[in-house]
């Protein structure tokens, strides 16, 4: 019992930094991955980000420059202007 809930911290611990990574990245996140004969494991960085953000309206899949055989996802966040804020609202709220 202690032995998986051990690996369940350290598995919270893994996608903790990934979320930390994601939204700290400023202009743009590379997210790699690789796989030899078997599959990757669902639960890798790679495997995570790729099920969100593929089939997304703003994703895109293009061929690698140097490997023709290589899938290269792109995924482009649309930039919106700031909203004004409504009348009487704090810029920054009081508690």
């Amino acid at each position: 019992a202690a032995s998986v809930r051990a690996r369940e911290l350290a598995d919270d611990e893994y996608r903790r930094l990934l979320y930390v990574g994601m939204t700290r990245a400023e202009d743009r996140l590379i997210v790699c991955g690789y796989h030899g004969k078997r599959q990757p494991s669902p639960g890798t960085w790679h495997s995570i980000v790729s099920r969100a953000l593929l089939g997304a309206p703003e994703s895109s899949e293009r061929r690698h420059p140097a490997a023709a055989d290589v899938a290269v996802h792109r995924f482009h966040m649309t930039k919106l202007p700031p909203v004004a804020l409504a009348e009487g609202v704090a810029e920054h709220p009081i508690e």
